[in-house]
């Protein structure tokens, strides 16, 4: 369901010596919307079926309208909390809007800027006569699925946490919990790729944890994109793949859904794979790094707020380093994962 969203937001380009450039922004507000909803699920508090979300501007407190510090996710049922989205989501849509004026000859390639957002409201709709209306448009309910039962403190008891340090600060990620084969299986696929890159789809199942209420999520298997187009710097999925999954999804009979992919990024891509070792050793992306394209394709194919990412990348070692990627208040960041030996492989 498309989110409600009443103002229009355009981005200030601030430039030292030069004049401002004001520019409309489109921004994509579904993983926004995605994020409050699956929120919602957390809390225990979503109805069976999900109800619409409503995109509003939070004002800066010092500029005070028409400048936004960050938006929130709000619903319309009793109750609801809303989320909070920060200013951060709006810099995809900037860095596109700068080099489209750099194109038009309004900004110097190379010029240093700040950015601030800016919301108004819309003008009301129209009204429309529904004697002279053709079509009546009904939009359809999205039924949520409802997540198993289970103590989450036993299947964490013994796994092994991978992945940035957990800011207490905020309210902790959902927990996910990989099953090793996966892993496995992933390793084997890219590194008998060699410079091509590899991928598939992960499948798995929501849970909920009995005593505290919240939600996890376990990756109980990946299906190789064997149909996929590759080459060292991209991997395209093809209408065979996503057939391929759906037909493994139904052999299996495990009430696994598709909750995200992986890929591989070989090492002809890494982009210090030239520098001295000392360098690289310091160097962010021998983390492994999520491309644009890669952030694309996440917003394009994976756009619920429990879906996930696993990258792998071949630096120095021949075997592969795991990175897990997945939304953060709308916005794609890396995340951890708990490698968990009491998930095994289904029996099919």
């Amino acid at each position: 369901m498309l989110p409600k969203v009443e103002h229009r937001y355009v981005a200030e380009i601030l430039r030292a010596g030069a004049d401002t450039v004001t520019t409309p922004l489109p921004i994509d507000w579904i993983p926004a919307a995605e994020f409050g909803q699956f929120q919602r699920m957390r809390d225990n508090a979503a109805p069976a079926v999900c109800g619409q979300a409503h995109i509003r501007p939070g004002w800066d407190r010092v500029a005070g309208a028409p400048y936004v510090s960050h938006v929130d996710v709000c619903f319309e049922e009793q109750g609801a909390r809303w989320q909070t989205i920060p200013l951060q989501y709006f810099a995809g849509a900037v860095q596109h809007a700068v080099s489209s004026l750099v194109e038009a000859g309004t900004i110097d390639a190379g010029d240093s800027y700040r950015w601030k957002i800016c919301a108004y409201l819309l003008p009301p709709a129209p009204y429309a006569n529904k004697v002279d209306d053709c079509f009546q448009v009904e939009e359809s309910s999205i039924t949520v699925v409802v997540p198993e039962a289970r103590s989450l403190s036993e299947w964490l008891a013994g796994a092994q946490y991978h992945g940035p340090h957990v800011v207490q600060s905020e309210r902790a990620e959902v927990p996910v919990l990989c099953a090793p084969h996966v892993l496995r299986e992933a390793a084997v696929i890219a590194t008998a790729a060699g410079t091509l890159e590899a991928g598939g789809i992960l499948l798995g199942k929501l849970a909920r944890d009995v005593a505290s209420g919240d939600l996890s999520m376990d990756v109980t298997a990946q299906i190789a994109a064997r149909e996929a187009i590759a080459d060292d710097a991209s991997l395209r999925f093809t209408p065979d793949t996503w057939k391929a999954v759906h037909a493994a999804i139904s052999l299996r009979r495990a009430g696994e859904s598709i909750i995200g992919w992986w890929h591989s990024h070989p090492q002809g891509v890494w982009p210090c794979r030239n520098c001295p070792p000392e360098r690289r050793s310091v160097c962010a992306s021998n983390l492994g790094f999520f491309s644009n394209q890669d952030v694309a394709f996440h917003r394009t194919a994976f756009q619920g707020a429990h879906n996930i990412a696993l990258l792998l990348s071949f630096l120095d070692d021949p075997a592969p380093r795991f990175r897990l990627f997945g939304w953060r208040h709308g916005i794609v960041s890396p995340r951890g994962y708990y490698i968990a030996e009491q998930l095994r492989e289904a029996v099919t």
